[in-house]
């Protein structure tokens, strides 16, 4: 699994809406050829893809893609070339904790079975993620007008908070809340 985090211009609300905007991928995400709504349902969408891979080959995918609240998109792949097992991709947003932007949390996973080495696949989606992120940030900061971001400042949410007790230490990461016993 190929975790990024990226720091990208604008809000979380003009962030998330550039992202599921999904029959627009093709237009600015770089090497997506087709993006497709093809059904929408209180669960989420199935969006048919074809990715070029290389100069030589594109590849073909449906993916279910849910929206977690209004910050949050998983996606999973429901069809497509059988020789790729699974495909899943993940993209969590967080307000910066400097005001100046919105985190992107990227986490995507490819098993593409025996044929392709792990390690390569993952070397392909870090690139990939990579590509996206600058493409969200160039269509980011397109879209946001500085108006829209001065009159309706994101709201500042921590990501990483660390507090020490007296025995113990309390972290919170991304909504979860864990402690550590310190020993004497």
């Amino acid at each position: 699994m190929i975790k990024e985090v990226f720091k990208v211009p604008g809000n979380v609300r003009s962030v998330f809406s550039s992202l599921a905007d999904f029959g627009k991928y093709q237009e600015w995400l770089p090497k997506v050829r087709k993006s497709k709504v093809v059904s929408t349902d209180e669960r989420g969408s199935r969006v048919e893809f074809v990715i070029d891979i290389s100069k030589l080959m594109s590849v073909y995918y449906t993916l279910e893609v849910v929206r977690v609240g209004d910050d949050a998109l998983r996606c999973r792949k429901v069809e497509g070339p059988s020789n790729v097992r699974d495909v899943s991709v993940e993209w969590r947003l967080a307000s910066a904790t400097d005001g100046d932007g919105t985190v992107l949390i990227g986490t995507m996973d490819v098993d593409a079975g025996p044929f392709k080495p792990r390690r390569m696949v993952e070397r392909e989606c870090s690139k990939l993620m990579h590509l996206w992120a600058e493409a969200i940030r160039v269509r980011v900061a397109s879209t946001v007008r500085l108006e829209d971001s001065q009159i309706l400042p994101a709201p500042r949410r921590k990501i990483l908070q660390i507090v020490q007790r007296k025995r113990a230490l309390e972290i919170w990461f991304l909504g979860q809340r864990y402690t550590f016993r310190l020993q004497d």
